[in-house]
């Protein structure tokens, strides 16, 4: 057996250099799907990295003309000092990005989420202890 030695969050690396994936089980992921409303993506961002538990949030972008916010930009708040927002960007512009497999996950929960609706924490925490839970606004209800 060889001896494994810490990494990062969720990754070990044993001594000859094979990487085992340790997903966050106490921790998830949000998805915010966006298509040309910064201003609500920013709002969302904001949100979702105050609660406690989010990883990661991954932003679906699916915008042709413009291409997604990079750490240099001038505007901040496009991603947050607390959490990790990494941009996912698409081809097309289909609803359907949203369910495309995603790279480099470190979470085995994901919260999937357009821009306008904003879940408190406290449901999403909730979802994520019972497992398997669709959240819409307002109610929760077994998946």
């Amino acid at each position: 057996m060889l001896d494994k030695v810490g990494y990062s969050a969720g990754v070990e690396v044993d001594v000859v250099g094979l990487v085992y994936y340790n997903p966050n089980i106490n921790a998830y992921t949000v998805i915010v799907n966006t298509f040309k409303r910064p201003d609500l993506l920013k709002r969302s961002i904001r949100h979702y990295a105050s609660c406690p538990n989010v990883d990661t949030i991954r932003v679906v972008w699916s915008d042709q003309d413009n291409a997604p916010p990079t750490a240099n930009d001038s505007d901040a708040q496009f991603f947050s000092p607390c959490v990790e927002v990494v941009y996912d960007q698409h081809p097309s512009t289909s609803l359907n990005n949203r369910f495309k497999p995603i790279d480099g996950l470190r979470t085995e929960a994901v919260f999937n989420v357009d821009d306008d609706v904003n879940v408190d924490c406290s449901s999403l925490d909730f979802a994520h202890q019972v497992g398997n839970i669709d959240i819409t606004p307002n109610t929760h209800k077994q998946a």
